[in-house]
């Protein structure tokens, strides 16, 4: 199964890690602000380049199938699914940025590199993946690939 992909693989977002976000949240509890904004830590990449971090520490070369819009029109008939993802398409077909440079001047120690949250991802997928150890080369095969 290949994976897919919404909108314009080259079009840069902004893409959240669950662990600097709890940590974010936290942090922002703890220091009692009041009236204030931020916006938790993201990493800014395309879509494309994010796979192909995600396929070079899983060892195989994704080939994602992106979903156009044309794509969605089609099958919103046939699920309800389509519709809404066809009302949130603008969010897939250009740049989807944010801003976090507030929250990581308030919080310079919260957020790890785009590289090591892929890694850490990748490694606690392939662990619940094969039960709870880390994969051998032959369950490596065996996992999603492109």
């Amino acid at each position: 199964d290949r994976p897919l992909l919404l909108g314009d693989p080259e079009a840069t977002h902004a893409f959240s890690y669950t662990r600097d976000v709890a940590q974010g949240l936290a942090a922002l509890g703890d220091a009692e602000l009041r009236e204030q904004v931020f916006h938790l830590p993201v990493h800014q990449v395309a879509p494309a380049a994010l796979y192909a971090m995600l396929g070079r520490q899983l060892g195989v070369t994704p080939r994602p199938r992106v979903i156009r819009r044309w794509m969605l029109w089609l099958l919103w008939p046939v699920d309800s699914l389509f519709r809404e993802l066809l009302e949130t398409f603008y969010q897939w077909d250009r740049p989807f940025l944010a801003d976090d440079a507030r929250f990581r001047a308030r919080f310079p120690s919260i957020g790890v590199s785009l590289e090591r949250a892929v890694a850490q991802t990748v490694e606690g997928t392939t662990t619940v993946a094969t039960g709870g150890s880390k994969p051998t080369s032959s369950q490596s095969a065996a996992l999603p690939s492109a």
